[in-house]
């Protein structure tokens, strides 16, 4: 089964995190990864797929910091995970790029 993935940043705020004491990781192609996602039904549809039971869901406040902590312990972040004709397919979410702000 191949991954499909579109890579580029992702506003985070207000996305929601599947939780079982801590952050719920799951493995796709052989690579640990973090799923997060945008609706409380994606959340579910992907839990109910992957048989996991038991969480509860929390909400992503500050993107910016979430996504510097999960780039600091390498851990990969994928939008939206969900299985489409026998492949997976989501978003991998990179940092946004700094903006320089002096003159």
């Amino acid at each position: 089964m191949k991954a499909l993935s579109f890579i580029g940043p992702v506003d985070l705020n207000g996305k929601l995190l599947p939780w079982a004491g801590r952050p719920i990781i799951v493995t796709i192609e052989g690579r640990r990864m973090l799923p997060i996602f945008s609706t409380e039904e994606k959340l579910h549809t992907a839990m109910s797929e992957t048989r996991i039971t038991g969480y509860s869901i929390k909400v992503i406040d500050d993107g910016v910091d979430f996504m510097a902590s999960m780039d600091e312990q390498g851990m990969p972040v994928c939008l939206d995970p969900y299985r489409h004709e026998g492949r997976m397919r989501f978003k991998l979410c990179v940092s946004q790029e700094p903006h320089d702000e002096t003159p």
